[in-house]
């Protein structure tokens, strides 16, 4: 691989970096701005870093240098790599003269050596989602169309959030952790690595979720962290404890200061210490009141409030039959 050196700080350098990573090319990046000289890092782990040009020319391996300096600066640093016998793109519009471009063009025939210009790169698209300046998102991270970051909250990297999320203030996201789209997680509640949260899950103020189930200060137990899965809908009030290792199911209930130490069927009412299953609830959030006993026999019913129709097997188990179409 030609290692590569990019001279210039700013966003254009940060944006040849990306490119660079693109294409698989990156080498070596020169007098960069931070942003830049991390997205190089994380993408190429044995870049070098050089504090000045005479620096990097002294490396035999870099064969390339690209320019994003201004004006002179960037003609003389186009000069003294073609001088150096370096191949050497100009980055386009940063005010070098065309009377001093023919010169470096014919400087680099001289020399026996690649001159191009390049057009400058368009910057990346502003994000489609909202971070917060108080808020911290670490790369890498993976955060969908819509979804709102407020403040105070930390989400860790190799995180994927979906498509209109809401994260309330002081929330923290885990490494690892996945949300499906229209999560909504009000504040004070960390989401840590291992949980799972499917689309349309409402995580309540303060509720509270574990990773493990003996955990001790002295003993590290990063290899046995249990996953927790909220399936799609499922809601939990506020306060609630979420015991690791347990799955919610489709559009299940948890109540307030609640303690749910096992899985919880779909559509599921429960609550208390520890927590109970105590009924079922449509996925519109109102309860169903089935009359049959669990074992005297299946039953129908509809909800009063959307019209959704249930039917409750003889074990309990409790599916969604007909939905009304909206209109």
């Amino acid at each position: 691989m030609t290692d590569v050196a990019i001279v210039g700080a700013g966003a254009e350098g940060q944006a040849v970096a990306s490119w660079l990573k693109q294409a698989g090319r990156l080498g070596t990046i020169v007098d960069a701005d931070a942003h830049a000289l991390e997205t190089a890092s994380k993408a190429h782990p044995t870049v070098t870093v050089a504090s000045t040009l005479s620096r990097a020319l002294d490396q035999s391996t870099i064969r390339q240098v690209i320019i994003t300096q201004r004006q002179d600066k960037a003609a003389e640093a186009a000069a003294q790599s073609i001088a150096a016998g370096r191949d050497t793109v100009l980055v386009e519009g940063h005010g070098v003269t065309p009377q001093r471009m023919s010169a470096l063009q014919a400087q680099a025939q001289e020399a026996g050596v690649l001159f191009s210009i390049r057009p400058a790169l368009a910057q990346p698209a502003a994000p489609d989602y909202f971070v917060h300046p108080s808020a911290v998102v670490d790369d890498p991270c993976q955060i969908g169309a819509g979804t709102r970051i407020w403040h105070f909250t930390h989400v860790m990297g190799n995180t994927t959030l979906g498509e209109g999320c809401n994260l309330g203030q002081n929330v923290f996201i885990g490494g690892g952790v996945k949300l499906g789209n229209n999560v909504k997680i009000q504040n004070n509640v960390s989401v840590y690595t291992g949980v799972e949260c499917e689309d349309d899950v409402f995580l309540g103020p303060s509720m509270v979720f574990t990773n493990v189930i003996n955990p001790r200060s002295h003993v590290n137990r990063k290899n046995e962290y249990k996953r927790t899965l909220l399936q799609q809908g499922s809601s939990v009030g506020a306060n609630a404890t979420i015991v690791c290792g347990v799955t919610l199911g489709r559009y299940a209930f948890i109540g307030a200061g609640s303690v749910v130490t096992h899985d919880v069927p779909d559509f599921g009412l429960v609550y208390g210490v520890p927590a109970r299953l105590k009924g079922h609830i449509c996925h519109c959030g109102v309860k169903l009141d089935f009359l049959k006993p669990v074992g005297t026999g299946p039953e129908d019913i509809t909800c009063d409030s959307c019209g959704t129709v249930y039917h409750k097997d003889e074990r309990g188990h409790v599916t969604l039959t007909h939905q009304p179409t909206a209109h």
